[in-house]
């Protein structure tokens, strides 16, 4: 169980050098104007895309933190059986976060995918 937890842990520090979506990037990079060229919309939409990934990025590191300190919690040696219950309920609420996360910035990506549409010339 230690293992998987920080497994999910250097998961989640590669995640921070990189966006959660490739699409994002890709969407960044298609808004990517020069800056005498760029409108409001563009500008807003790109730093709405900046925002989504950084939130994304710091729930998946939440998350990531949760499930190692439940997985300590579950694995070790102390003898209360609540503390190790609670180690189970942390692990069992980063997955369900993780999933949440995961729906959070599929939806997120769509509405800058058609808001990148609706200001397109």
């Amino acid at each position: 169980m230690l293992l998987a937890g920080l497994i999910l842990i250097t998961l989640a520090s590669n995640l921070m050098v990189a966006p959660i979506h490739p699409f994002l990037t890709i969407l960044a990079s298609f808004l990517a104007v020069d800056a005498a060229n760029a409108t409001g919309l563009q500008n807003l939409i790109r730093t709405i895309a900046n925002l989504t990934t950084d939130v994304a990025l710091l729930a998946i590191a939440l998350a990531a933190l949760s499930y190692m300190i439940g997985t300590i919690l579950r694995g070790s040696l102390i003898p209360l059986r609540q503390l190790r219950e609670y180690g189970n309920g942390l692990m069992m609420d980063s997955i369900k976060s993780i999933f949440l996360v995961a729906a959070y910035s599929a939806i997120a990506s769509l509405i800058v995918w058609i808001a990148a549409l609706l200001s397109s010339p």
